[in-house]
């Protein structure tokens, strides 16, 4: 499945940010669906020509979703956004960087950056090495699925995960991202979808507002364990962990498919 003594030493950077804002209007509710409205001010705010990149067919290197830590206090919000790749992470982390005040016009309210951090920078290079020779293999897993996530299957919306969804979401979002290692193995995805299981979650049903279409989706966490050998629970790792970066599932750019992944024993 992969050579076990692989050492990648060049990649494609990843950067995540978390901006902490504050909206003006305590009367608002705010909602993860906001994060729609704040990617569109930052592609207001990036060169055009970018943005016409961005909208080009394959994987968009912006994963970005907005959380409410503390319900008490609605109107504290995070954006957290991830940059794949050195063009995007050029391109963009200056307005993320600099930005004070976002206008959303629709709401009639002002929102202000209270604080901003570089939560993770890593590498193409970094996520091999760890995920495939220097980490640990481990066969316990959970996601949490932090912004509503949907799938889409026979041209339907999916309103549950499955192992198969969210791993060929994964493999897809990988090959589309990686530089030097492209799993491209039908034969082995399979192996990797039959050896493993949701043994445990707790869902709800969750919609995300994108205009003036409703998508259905899920919200909560799922925990899953695979039975496979060493080298393909370390794959398997790879790509779970891959989606905190990328985001799970559809329209991720647009603010679904937030999610954690804890790798939870050997």
């Amino acid at each position: 499945m992969f050579n076990r003594n692989i050492l990648i030493r060049v990649g494609i950077m990843i950067k995540k940010y978390r901006l902490e804002l504050e909206v003006a209007n305590n009367n608002l509710k705010p909602s993860p669906s906001w994060a729609y409205l704040l990617y569109a001010t930052m592609i207001e705010n990036i060169k055009t020509e970018y943005v016409e990149y961005l909208h080009e067919d394959g994987l968009n290197p912006i994963n970005q979703y907005v959380h409410i830590p503390d319900r008490n206090c609605p109107n504290k919000i995070e954006w957290n956004i991830n940059l794949l790749g050195n063009e995007a992470i050029s391109q963009v982390e200056p307005f993320l960087m600099k930005i004070e005040n976002i206008r959303l016009k629709k709401f009639d309210t002002d929102i202000t950056v209270t604080n901003r951090v570089i939560t993770c920078t890593t590498t193409e290079a970094d996520i091999l090495n760890t995920y495939l020779t220097t980490g640990n293999a481990f066969k316990n897993m959970r996601i949490d699925f932090l912004s509503a996530t949907s799938f889409k299957s026979n041209e339907k919306y999916v309103l549950f995960p499955s192992v198969d969804l969210i791993l060929k979401s994964a493999v897809s979002k990988w090959n589309a991202f990686s530089s030097s290692y492209a799993l491209d193995d039908e034969e082995a995805l399979q192996q990797m979808i039959d050896r493993t299981r949701i043994y445990q979650y707790a869902l709800r049903s969750n919609s995300f507002m994108l205009k003036q279409a409703r998508i259905p989706g899920f919200r909560g966490y799922i925990k899953l364990y695979s039975t496979g050998p060493d080298p393909m629970v370390r794959l398997i790792n790879l790509l779970f962990g891959f989606l905190e970066y990328s985001g799970v599932g559809i329209k991720t750019t647009l603010g679904m498919g937030g999610c954690k992944v804890t790798l939870e024993g050997e």
